[in-house]
């Protein structure tokens, strides 16, 4: 077991500050603007990591590392985040121990990137090594670039999973989703279907969801803002990628069939979504069809058929219990 070093507290005459630092650095997280709050976690970071060589002892900077590697992710930058988190781990380790570290936030969302047991195993047993020798082990942004390997596939998994997510036509057009995104239902389809559109939102908000249709959302907007083609597709994403589940009327091709093919990407990237493709059996498959599409026979979703609107509430429903 890594153990732990005698002393690694703030100093008591930068506890308010420090504090300071870190409340307005999450209250920027929460308010979305992750420019500044990466730039107070950057100064908190750099508070403490001055205070060391002040005192001559290191002092645990973990929560400043892993909030600093929140924002950076969320400006669109996770190559330079996710170094910052595994350096939290290390900071962890540093001063819990392996056993407390491995119940922290940094380990977890590490875990949850797929980095490697092997490369934290031998991540820990070198920073005991450092601590036996009494290496420098001031600087953890080094030890982290120096020991835990970052691949595309963490960086990509990270950009979808991490808690804040910067959505910028949503914040561009000041659209606001109703209901937590664990309890949101995107639905889509063509809208010459809207008699079926509309009878999918109306089962799926007397479960207790929240139903998402762009259409409706945005129907007070595009009374006095015009919205181009390029950030209507961008807007339908940015809804559909903070939707737990996702139900297209897919009989007819059209411009939903992108909004499948998104889902499809994102159950590729590990995203947890899931996807309802609902299909009228009268007409032909337009998966198997003339010009049709094979991005709905993704083997992830669930595929229903319907010969009319009378079986919808018992597909729909059972869909939403079955995925809770």
């Amino acid at each position: 077991m890594i153990e732990t070093v005698t002393d690694r507290s703030i100093p008591k005459y930068l506890v308010n500050r420090n504090m300071k630092l870190e409340l307005s650095g999450i209250a920027a997280l929460y308010e979305k603007d992750f420019a500044s709050a990466e730039e107070y976690f950057r100064k908190q970071y750099r508070l403490l990591a001055h205070a060391q060589r002040k005192t001559g002892r290191t002092i645990h900077k973990g929560a400043p590392l892993y909030n600093w590697g929140v924002a950076l992710v969320n400006e669109g930058r996770p190559d330079e985040g996710f170094p910052k988190i595994a350096a939290a781990y290390i900071e962890d380790l540093l001063t819990e121990g392996k056993e407390r570290a491995r119940s922290g936030l940094a380990f977890e969302l590490l875990t949850r990137l797929g980095l490697p047991e092997e490369i934290k195993k031998e991540t820990e047993t070198a920073i005991w090594q450092r601590l036996a020798s009494e290496q420098d082990v001031s600087d953890p942004v080094t030890l982290a670039d120096k020991y835990m390997t970052v691949k595309d596939h963490h960086i990509d998994f990270l950009a979808y999973h991490l808690p804040f997510k910067r959505r910028p036509q949503l914040e561009k057009f000041k659209i606001v989703l109703s209901g937590p995104p664990d309890k949101r239902v995107f639905i889509g389809g063509l809208y010459k279907n809207i008699v079926v559109l509309t009878r999918i939102v109306e089962i799926v908000a007397k479960q207790g969801y929240y139903p998402q249709l762009v259409g409706e959302i945005l129907k007070d907007i595009l009374k006095t803002t015009a919205i181009s083609k390029e950030d209507m597709r961008e807007i339908c994403f940015e809804i559909l990628e903070e939707c737990k589940y996702a139900i297209f009327e897919a009989t007819f091709d059209g411009g939903h069939y992108v909004e499948i093919e998104r889902c499809s990407s994102m159950l590729e990237k590990g995203v947890d979504i899931e996807v309802l493709i609902l299909l009228q059996p009268q007409y032909p498959d337009p998966a198997r069809g003339k010009g049709g599409t094979s991005m709905i026979c993704d083997p992830k979703f669930d595929i229903e058929e319907y010969g009319n609107l009378r079986k919808l509430p018992r597909l729909v429903r059972g869909f939403l219990s079955e995925n809770k």
